[in-house]
């Protein structure tokens, strides 16, 4: 299992937005992978599988949460 990290990840692409599930569809443009993510609200999207049903177990292990939600400490100034 993968450990929080509150890193910064950029990756180029396209993607898709689909308002009756409120799906997003990420294309990477380095190698046409696909990620699904579930808008849950404003400030958490989830990690969906391939297929874009939930991911098997917990699902706050596959929450991307708004760091402004997630009450970390670092700050990052650009």
């Amino acid at each position: 299992m993968a450990a929080s990290s509150n890193k910064e990840f950029y990756e180029k692409g396209k993607y898709t937005w689909d308002d009756i599930s409120s799906t997003v569809t990420l294309v990477s443009r380095k190698d046409s992978s696909k990620q699904k993510l579930h808008i849950k609200n404003a400030a958490i999207l989830i990690m969906l599988s391939p297929n874009g049903t939930p991911m098997k177990g917990k699902q706050d292990k596959y929450a991307l949460v708004r760091s402004d939600q997630n009450k970390s400490r670092e700050v990052h100034i650009h």
